[in-house]
């Protein structure tokens, strides 16, 4: 068992009290013990202590000729009570200032601590954005002005050109949304509307929109869905961001020519939603950092992608505020497939 510096202050504090509470319990018996038993000569005998030591009160009897004398020792019993009482109020009051102070020195560090990880946050979130959003900021750039300048550029060109761009918006668009939503978790402030939703729906607009990543690797993406799925309790924008980082993190670890499968099922009393790949996996180590904001796995991207290391810590903390649940399974060389289950509506 562990001790704080905490606890050290509450058990002495206890102690304190217990002892200066026994003795001042030992007066108050002593001061009873004096009685007027013999007018001419004052003894002190308590019926309740044994005869040894009643004995003792006989041989300081002598001390106790007068009733003067008599009365000073009383009045010098009640000083003593007096005493210990202002050495047990003193005595309080400072443990108290010393636990105090303690818990204000580790309110103190917890604060400073908390400073140091927010500027460590900050630090990051500009190196992100300065290196991450730099790369397809300047290629949009780059291929924006050889549209515009360069008057011979074919048909075909601009298509390609065009697609290039549109891939690139769609990674910043990625990059700002997930320093936003990290944001919104790291200050309270994620504000979701549980309801029914359509998972086929919101599958089907977020593979829309993240298919061209896919393509662009020559990845091939099956999607199966139950018929008559039915509605879940989610708040409907949340599931698509979760859909939309779980199948990009599938088509970024994915190899060229691979397949990443999306399917939806009725399990029970929910819908189970999995994204399957067939990417280097993931090793125990990996897994147990998995959802810890700005850690970045082992494994890298088989396409030089950029990552935050933000998206996984955005699906943890949404899945939390819907109440759902995900999993994750995974084997070195063998591919990850993550579950994310929901309750029916």
């Amino acid at each position: 068992m562990s001790f704080k510096l905490e606890d050290y202050f509450n058990h002495g504090l206890a102690i304190a009290v217990c002892m200066v509470f026994l003795n001042l319990t030992v007066i108050s018996l002593s001061a009873q013990n004096i009685e007027y038993t013999i007018p001419d000569e004052k003894r002190l005998i308590s019926p309740q202590l044994p005869a040894h030591q009643n004995q003792f009160f006989y041989q300081i009897n002598d001390t106790f000729k007068t009733d003067t004398d008599l009365q000073a020792a009383e009045d010098r019993l009640e000083e003593l009570q007096i005493y210990f009482f202002v050495v047990l109020v003193l005595l309080l009051i400072s443990l108290a200032l010393a636990v105090w102070s303690y818990r204000l020195m580790r309110s103190r560090d917890q604060a400073s601590k908390e400073i140091s990880r927010i500027n460590k946050d900050k630090d990051h979130f500009i190196g992100v954005v300065s290196h991450d959003l730099r790369s397809p900021l300047n290629s949009i750039m780059a291929l924006s002005s050889l549209m515009v300048e360069d008057s011979k550029t074919s048909e075909k060109e601009v298509s390609e050109f065009s697609s290039i761009i549109l891939s690139s918006s769609k990674r910043m668009e990625s990059l700002i949304n997930n320093m936003l939503d990290a944001n919104k978790i790291e200050t309270g402030n994620t504000k979701l509307i549980l309801e029914p939703v359509s998972i086929t729906q919101a599958i089907g607009e977020i593979a829309d929109s993240t298919t061209l990543l896919g393509s662009e690797k020559d990845i091939k993406t099956n999607i199966e869905i139950d018929e008559d799925l039915p509605d879940v309790i989610a708040d409907f924008d949340a599931v698509q961001r979760v859909l939309e980082n779980l199948i990009s993190n599938a088509y970024k670890f994915s190899p060229k020519g691979s397949t990443v499968t999306i399917s939806a099922t009725k399990e029970g009393n929910q819908v189970q939603v999995a994204v399957i790949d067939h990417g280097p996996g993931m090793s125990e180590l990996d897994r147990s950092k998995l959802f810890t904001k700005f850690e970045k796995l082992s494994a890298s991207p088989t396409g030089n992608e950029k990552s935050t290391g933000l998206g996984l810590f955005i699906v943890k903390n949404l899945m939390t505020e819907m109440k759902s649940t995900i999993l994750v399974e995974s084997e070195l060389d063998k591919g990850t497939t993550f579950k994310i289950l929901f309750n029916i509506a």
